[in-house]
């Protein structure tokens, strides 16, 4: 449906704002006041508007959650550029998997 203001919707016709009341599913009369028609649309205008979501009622428990996630996903972002970008830092990691998992060589 087209937004129109109050204002606009209240410069139409009784017959104008029935059609326009019809295509949203409301019955309307010609008996019924012209005030009555366009407050009638302007409540269909606002029940067809989306809902907004307000973001500053996150509770703290997930703000903190959002976070933890956040720090867990940086430390392994490091942890993997680290492993691929230093040859030093996958030397280590190959020693202690080795001396302490007993996975792979023993680098040398």
């Amino acid at each position: 449906m087209h937004k129109y203001t109050q204002s606009e919707l209240a410069k139409f016709t009784k017959l104008k704002l029935i059609s326009l009341l019809a295509k949203e599913g409301i019955e309307a009369s010609p008996s019924q006041k012209k005030s009555e028609l366009v407050k009638l649309l302007v409540l269909a205008n606002k029940a067809n508007e989306p809902t907004k979501v307000n973001f500053a009622s996150v509770s703290p428990i997930q703000k903190r959650r959002i976070f933890a996630v956040f720090i867990i996903t940086l430390i392994i972002s490091a942890g993997v550029f680290l492993y691929f970008m230093n040859d030093t830092f996958k030397q280590n990691v190959k020693f202690l998997a080795f001396n302490i998992l007993g996975v792979g060589e023993h680098p040398n």
